[in-house]
């Protein structure tokens, strides 16, 4: 309409000085609209494609990023399926067959074979049910069908069940070979809140650097005649929690640059939204749970098999060290991260674990925490307390006396920690005190 007015008035000033009839008039403004409304579908073409493929990649990023948790999922229950054997070995070279599963009226006893068709030896072969939910087993829970090995520390929240061979050694599996075991599952441990496995330790025959021992859990649904690999459930992982937010944003900002008809108002529709965003994003991390973040961040980061964050102790109001657990059965082992908190939220470089023995009940473990990232401590101290008979933990270094943190998680488990900024901590000498200041043991 401006233009149309502008040109009204051009016109104008031309037919005071000119003489020509009113159809001429018309026909070159029209002419001259005409030629506007070329010029100008010329810009809009020129400025659309940068616009239109720039909103489209950042719309396939988005929903991407939003499917990548799906896809996993989905690639899981490929595994899964392809884990699900009756004599056809897996990837790994494991392959399965639930011969029976005879019902009875406290359970069932359960029949399985077990044959090894890979360039592995299986060792440190267990059956188990695992409690889901981290609860502690006591003795009253155990009977005539599982087993508690005096040498080996076993996970709180897994019962080890006995096993009758019947074909073969389930001690160990070597490569070709298939052995045959008979076991008994109780019905009150067939619910949701357990998981019937198998784990096993398996160790190349010729190690390379494809080739190295691993730990191998694996999940028997005995419902379905089921037996799966053991995959931790899929996440959204920090990266595309962090990813998505601002690839919304970046969308929204295509989307005024585009709607904008002005300058003025394209600024204005930017400012708006950055700034929102601003608030709503410092607005979140002002209300989130700090302790609830770090632990969810910790067990992304972790990729190791059933993984329990055990204990979370700040270090300042941006660095969070975190004490975890993870396996089961006899493999259990006590680790450490750092998370720390950044603009974009918390963060872990990940972590680093040792595994518990029954036979060191005064244990000590050294990490260098400047490798995760800390900066308020850099040297930790810890182990798992086994003797019930500690109460106190003190470490001497540099003629200097420290007394270390015990810490009582789940039910009756405890660890010890201590962190220093003393750079000869890892050769410090640890006394593990009785409740009556008597040295129970010491180590140098």
């Amino acid at each position: 309409m401006k233009k149309q007015r502008e040109l009204n008035k051009t016109l104008q000033s031309i037919d005071e000085k000119s003489y020509w009839n009113q159809n001429d008039r018309l026909k070159l403004k029209q002419s001259i609209l005409s030629s506007i409304d070329q010029q100008d579908d010329k810009r809009s073409h020129k400025r659309t494609p940068f616009v239109y493929y720039g909103s489209l990649i950042t719309a396939c990023l988005f929903i991407f990023i939003l499917l990548v948790p799906f896809i996993q999922g989905l690639d899981n229950n490929d595994q899964h399926a392809s884990s699900t054997w009756t004599g056809n070995a897996s990837a790994d070279g494991f392959s399965f067959d639930l011969i029976s599963i005879k019902e009875g009226k406290d359970g069932a006893t359960v029949v399985l074979q077990i044959e090894n068709k890979s360039e592995y030896d299986f060792i440190a072969n267990e059956i188990f049910i695992k409690n889901l939910d981290n609860q502690v087993f006591t003795d009253e829970d155990r009977s005539s069908w599982s087993y508690q090995p005096e040498d080996k520390y076993v996970d709180k929240s897994s019962l080890l069940l006995k096993t009758k061979e019947r074909e073969g050694s389930f001690d160990e599996i070597k490569t070709g070979e298939k052995v045959e075991i008979e076991f008994f599952v109780p019905n009150q441990y067939r619910s949701e809140q357990y998981q019937l496995m198998y784990q096993s330790y398996t160790i190349p025959l010729e190690p390379g650097r494809d080739k190295v021992p691993g730990r191998v859990f694996h999940t028997i649904d005995l419902q379905n005649r089921v037996i799966t690999k053991y995959e931790e459930p899929g996440n959204i992982g920090g990266f595309a929690r962090t990813m998505i937010p601002i690839l919304f944003i970046v969308g929204l900002l295509f989307i005024a640059l585009r709607l904008g008809k002005t300058t003025q108002t394209k600024v204005l529709l930017v400012f708006a939204i950055i700034t929102i965003a601003t608030l709503g994003h410092f607005t979140k991390m002002l209300l989130t749970d700090d302790q609830r973040e770090i632990e969810q961040e910790a067990l992304e980061t972790l990729s190791s098999p059933m993984t329990d964050v055990v204990h979370i102790e700040m270090l300042n109001s941006k660095e969070a060290l975190v004490f975890y657990e993870w396996g089961g059965g006899t493999e259990v082992f006590l680790g450490s991260t750092i998370v720390k908190k950044t603009l974009l939220g918390w963060h872990s470089n990940g972590g680093g674990a040792s595994q518990i023995a029954s036979e060191q009940k005064y244990e000590t473990g050294y990490s260098g925490l400047e490798l995760r990232g800390a900066t308020e401590y850099v040297h930790l101290l810890k182990g798992k307390v086994l003797d019930e008979a500690i109460a106190e933990v003190r470490v001497v270094v540099d003629d200097k006396e420290l007394t270390g943190n015990i810490v009582e998680y789940a039910e009756r488990e405890r660890l010890w920690y201590i962190v220093s900024n003393n750079a000869n901590i890892d050769q410090a000498t640890v006394y593990w005190l009785s409740e009556d200041g008597e040295i129970v043991e010491q180590s140098y």
